[in-house]
Parts: C-alpha cells; structure tokens; sequence
C-alpha cells in the first residue's frame, strides 16, 4: 500500500488514546504528549480520553501533598497542571469511573493505550480492565 494511501486512511481516523495522563510524573504526561504529537503529525485526529480512576488520584494527591512539603507539593501539581491544559488534546468529557467511559468513547473509531504503567496489574492503581480496552465496542480497532 502506497504511502499517500495509508495517510488518507489515517486521516479518517477518530483514535482515543488511553493512558495515564494525569499525575505528576514526568515520564507519562511526556509519552501522552509525544504519542498524541507524533499521530497527528500522521495526520490521525486524536485526544487523549480524559479517565482519570479515584483510586490513583487519592495515592497521587498524598504524595503530593501529604508526605512532601505541602507547597513543593502543591507547585509541582500546578506546573503540570497547567502543561496538561495547554498541551494535551483532552476528551471533552472528564470520566472518573468506567460506568460513563462506553458513551464517552463512542465518538471514536479506534483505541491506542499508551504507557508501560497500565500493564503494571500489581501496582497501587490495582488492576484496571480500562487499560485493556475491554468497554470499547467489537466495531472499533484496539491497538
């Protein structure tokens, strides 16, 4: 298949990257950005779905705000709160359980998960069927 052919074909694409996107860490908020930069230099439409389960923020808010200094805590939670904002394609709607994830993800037509930390089953995030994509439905591609 012709480089032209693939690219028009990646264009009609509609892809929701699932991810952990939301922390504090410098490592996963810089592959989101980087996936979600390089798929669109391919011309993909992508977003990044904005699920962010209860479970790792509260472990996330105590590192942060709990066993540091509250305001080097808190300066580093803005930091990458704002580079979120300003950098990342976010979901219009923000999914904090896996109830509401189907309807949010029915205005895609294929799934990337991205990050080596959603095949971690053992970690305090907990096992976590999300990450392997088991509420999209059978019409849409899984990579």
């Amino acid at each position: 298949m012709s480089e032209k052919i693939q690219r028009r074909k990646l264009r009609n694409l509609q892809v929701g990257l699932v991810t952990f996107h939301y922390t504090t860490n410098y490592g996963g908020v810089l592959q989101a950005f980087a996936l979600t930069k390089l798929l669109e230099n391919l011309g993909v439409e992508v977003s990044i779905v904005d699920y962010r389960p209860v479970r790792a923020l509260r472990v996330y808010a105590k590192q942060l705000f709990v066993n540091k200094a509250f305001g080097q805590g808190f300066l580093k939670y803005l930091k990458f709160a704002r580079f979120i904002a300003l950098n990342l394609n976010l979901s219009s709607y923000r999914c904090y359980n896996r109830k509401k994830l189907a309807r949010v993800c029915a205005s895609y037509n294929a799934f990337i998960v991205g990050s080596d930390e959603v095949w971690k089953t053992k970690s305090f995030r907990g096992f976590d069927p999300t990450y392997f994509l088991d509420f999209a439905g059978n019409r849409q591609k899984k990579n």
